[in-house]
């Protein structure tokens, strides 16, 4: 991400929703995230605006800083939103000065977007974004909401749907690529520049984006987007390793997991341990580790030869019994 991406996506955010310097932000979200760093360092600072940090969210806490220190932005993910929802002390007056509730990082569920309305009188604004586009690239806002979407594309971006329903997004603020990787920088991107989100949605005449899906092959960890080539291509090089494909499994606490299935050399056993450390030494966050390396035989394939994914994702997800 250049200067000029995060410069871009700050001044369209800034245009788009907040329409003014005379706000107090909160900031939940990480500043390493992509969420946290340009809606709750990069704007405020833009604005001037004074924002205040909770360095571990606690429900209680960042009511306290709603209420009492007046915070009237407020950027987080859903949980955090459910949590403040669950206390039996939060009341419709605490939120009643506050101008933007802005909710992104993963997907918002309806449910809880029309329980906390009905409960405070107040909306979550949802917003769609990605690391490639330095954050946010759609947002609801309080001038320009509508539920079930992710929001307007900001001022100088834009989004298309391909044919396949993927949703691709184009301007300022898209990466200039992945650090090192050139082959995913270019798998990731189509000729005329715009990224390949992996997720699946449609925009409807009015410039709303509505996010239906995602493509199968991206795993969701946290509010982070794992490309699996990414680890397939660095276990492949293993020696212990023939073959490897990798999917996501449903987690409780992250959302999904990734599960790495491995078939082993000829000669050679698997060393989960070895394979993590060999992730490590090409720098990746402890996030994308596989949670689970998986020992088979082979990998379901296709009569041409393709991986078939879904199989190994309805193993490791399929009901107890």
């Amino acid at each position: 991400l250049t200067h000029g991406n995060l410069d871009a996506t700050t001044d369209a955010a800034v245009r788009h929703v907040f329409r003014g310097s005379n706000h107090r932000f909160l900031g939940l979200v990480p500043l390493f995230h992509s969420t946290g760093f340009t809606g709750t360092l990069l704007a405020p600072m833009q604005l001037g605006a004074p924002v205040q940090y909770i360095g571990r969210f606690s429900p209680v806490a960042t009511l306290k800083a709603i209420k009492d220190d007046r915070c009237d932005i407020v950027i987080a993910v859903p949980t955090m939103y459910g949590a403040m929802m669950n206390l039996k002390s939060a009341t419709r007056e605490d939120f009643a000065h506050v101008f933007a509730l802005i909710c992104g990082g993963e997907p918002l569920p309806g449910v809880l977007r029309d329980a906390f309305e009905a409960k405070f009188g107040v909306p979550l604004f949802q917003g769609y974004g990605l690391s490639e586009t330095c954050g946010p690239i759609a947002v609801n806002a309080p001038h320009a909401r509508r539920d079930g979407s992710v929001g307007q594309i900001l001022p100088g971006s834009a989004a298309r749907i391909s044919s396949e329903g993927e949703v691709e997004l184009g301007g300022p603020g898209v990466m200039s690529g992945y650090h090192k990787l050139p082959d995913a920088t270019r798998d990731a991107m189509t000729p005329d520049g715009f990224f390949r989100t992996g997720d699946l949605g449609q925009v409807d005449d009015d410039g709303y984006l509505f996010i239906t899906g995602r493509a199968k092959d991206m795993i969701i960890i946290g509010g982070e987007k794992l490309a699996p080539r990414e680890l397939e291509e660095i276990l492949g090089k293993h020696p212990s390793v023939a073959d490897v494909a990798v999917v996501g499994k449903k987690d409780e606490s992250r959302g999904e997991a990734a599960v790495a299935f491995v078939v082993a050399r000829e000669g050679q056993t698997i060393d989960p341990a070895a394979l993590k450390d060999s992730l490590k030494a090409n720098e990746l966050p402890n996030w994308k580790i596989p949670k689970e390396f998986v020992v088979v035989d082979e990998l379901p394939r296709s009569p041409t030869g393709k991986v078939l994914k879904r199989e190994l994702a309805a193993r490791l997800n399929q009901p107890a019994t």
